[in-house]
Parts: structure tokens; sequence; C-alpha cells
């Protein structure tokens, strides 16, 4: 005879509280097999993987409307849902992470008491907001037709060579700033590095400031995709946070942050 479980055992081998597991009756989410004749609920083994894959799911964070749902389809193909769950919270995961680095940002911010520009923070939500194809345009949401256009100026004004030179020297400090991520970026070797960045900015963006922070901010705050950044992404926290020194201890220092 197959076993059957009363409320309270239910409860207990399960975690779920018996006003949880009412609950979840009345709202046909998982009814008991059986009920004697003074109405006492008793479940069975089913009913017990039935309430595991509840567990499963609420711990996906769906909603039990949705869950309802979806235990309707019995799990008649439970590699195609696993599959779509996964890709989901997988991107849901991507999102909390920019999210994260824009409170960072922010953060970092007032600590310097620098005002914040809403109008970027509002970019930067709406690129945020863009699917995996659209965020290879990121660039056509983050940045007005002026910004463009300004963009283009300064391609234009330098020769071929002039960039492959400018890219090679950032190429180069790149590779010095990973050579010392190990070091504190409060460092005095920090602050260097963080100063030579500051000039190779200067060198294109000297009369551009609003152009260079704006570009800034979408390296910190991870718009731009890592498929899309030729460097390592934690020299830019290391960068981000040299500057910070860099402006505590020269209160006038002018750099992209």
């Amino acid at each position: 005879m197959k076993k059957l479980y009363r409320v309270k055992e239910l409860s207990e081998l399960t975690s779920i509280s018996i006003r949880g597991l009412h609950h979840y009756d009345e709202l046909g989410l998982l009814k008991p097999s059986f009920r004697n004749s003074a109405g006492h609920r008793f479940y069975s083994e089913d009913d017990v993987q039935i309430l595991q894959q509840i567990t499963m799911l609420k711990f996906m964070d769906f909603p039990l409307d949705k869950i309802k749902q979806i235990l309707k389809t019995k799990f008649s193909d439970p590699k195609n849902f696993l599959q779509a769950q996964c890709k989901n919270m997988n991107e849901e995961a991507a999102r909390l992470l920019k999210a994260s680095k824009l409170l960072e940002h922010l953060l970092k911010k007032t600590e310097l008491n620098d005002p914040i520009n809403w109008n970027v923070i509002q970019k930067v939500t709406e690129v945020g907001q863009l699917d995996e194809h659209e965020q290879a345009f990121w660039h056509k949401k983050f940045f007005s037709h002026q910004e463009k256009s300004e963009f283009e100026m300064i391609l234009t004004s330098r020769t071929e060579d002039y960039w492959t030179s400018y890219g090679n020297r950032w190429s180069q400090l790149f590779n010095e700033i990973e050579s010392n991520l190990h070091t504190n970026p409060e460092s005095e070797t920090g602050m260097m590095l963080a100063e030579k960045w500051n000039l190779l900015v200067n060198e294109v963006y000297g009369n551009h400031r609003k152009l260079s922070h704006k570009l800034w901010e979408g390296y910190r705050t991870g718009v731009i995709p890592e498929t899309q950044v030729t460097f390592n992404p934690l020299i830019v926290d290391y960068i981000s946070r040299a500057f910070i020194k860099l402006k505590k201890e020269y209160q006038f220092y002018d750099c992209v942050s």
C-alpha cells in the first residue's frame, strides 16, 4: 500500500508550512489525493513530487499562477522547459549585473560629491533594456545624433596612421594596467596609470569633455557589451578607483571619471 502523508507530516517533510499547503489547495495548485470523512487531507508520493516541482519553480521566482499553468503541462517536455528557464535566468542575471554596475558607479560619484547626470543614467537604463541582438547596436540608443556627428568629426580629423598609432598606445597601456591589477589602485602606481589614461583621452577628447565623460560612463556602467570591449573589463574598475584617489589627492584634477 502506498504511503499517504497528513498535512503535518508533509509540512515536516518539505519545510512548507501547513498554512502554505492549505493555500496551495485553495488555489488548486496542489490538491490532496484523498480526504477522509472528517475532511482531513492526505497526500500521496505523487503529490510530494508535485510539491517539489512547485518549490523549484518558486525558487526560480515564478509567480503561483504561472506555476499552476506550468504544472498543467505535466512537464511534458522537461528538457525544453529547463533550457528555456535556464536562458531566462541567465538573461536576468546579466540584467542584475548591469544594474549592480550602475549602482556602484552612482555610489562612487556620491563619494566624490560629483553631480549625477540623470540624462545619461536614463540612456544607460534604456540600453540595459535592449535584448541581446539589439545590444550589439547599443551606441544608437546611448549617443544622441549630435554626439554621433561629433564622433564622426573627431574620426575624420586625424589620419589613418594616427589612429593606428593611437590604438597601439592604448593597447600598451591596457597591457601595463593588466600587469598591475594585483596592485592597489590607490597606490602611486595606480594613480600613475590613471594619469596615463587621462593623457590619452585628452589627446583626442580634450575639446570634447562631455563626450569623453559620457563614453567613460558607458564603460563604467557596463553599457558597452563585453564582446565589444577589447581589454580586460577589470581594467575599468581599477582605473576608476585610481581616479577617485587622484581626485581626493588633487581636488582640481580634471579627469574623465
